[in-house]
Order: structure tokens, then sequence, then C-alpha cells
């Protein structure tokens, strides 16, 4: 069984989501600059533009490609958003 207790609403799952990003990125030596596509797909779009707020406070002023998609559902049932993104970190960086 599965506790998911990062919140109840769009915006705060995007909050938790993009602060684990944060992390995956810095781990591998990149940040937010270094993402060149976003791929974000959300069970409900109740809550998007709280959403939409959270994720410009993450991303450069010129923001990459981005796609966003709406779903029946994802893996874990009370997930309302799942994000994936893709970096390109030069070598030797």
């Amino acid at each position: 069984m599965t506790t998911f207790r990062i919140g109840d609403d769009l915006p705060a799952q995007t909050e938790h989501v993009f602060l684990n990003l944060v992390r995956v990125l810095e781990a591998n030596g990149a940040s937010f600059d270094d993402v060149v596509k976003i791929q974000t797909f959300l069970t409900t779009m109740d809550g998007l533009q709280g959403s939409r707020d959270v994720r410009a406070r993450y991303l450069p002023d010129e923001p990459p490609a981005s796609t966003a998609v709406q779903v029946a559902a994802l893996m874990v049932p009370e997930a309302l958003i799942e994000v994936e993104v893709v970096a390109v970190v030069p070598v030797g960086r």
C-alpha cells in the first residue's frame, strides 16, 4: 500500500515534484537552466493556474519546450501530476 501525503491539490503536488526535480538535477550536476524539454502529465485541470505559477518559479526566463497532457490516472492513484524532464549537461561541468 502506498502512502501519498504531499498535498491534496495540484499546486501543492507541483511544488513537491519540482523540489524533487531540483534534487535530481543537482545530484547530476545540472539545474533547470540545462533542461531542454518538460513533459507534464495531469489527472486534473483543477488548480492548473496555481500549478503553472509554481512551475514558473523554477524555470528560467526562457522556458524549455514543454507539453502537458491530461491523463485518466497515474501509477500512484492519489497523484495529480507527474513531470518528466530532459536536461543536457556539458561534459566537464
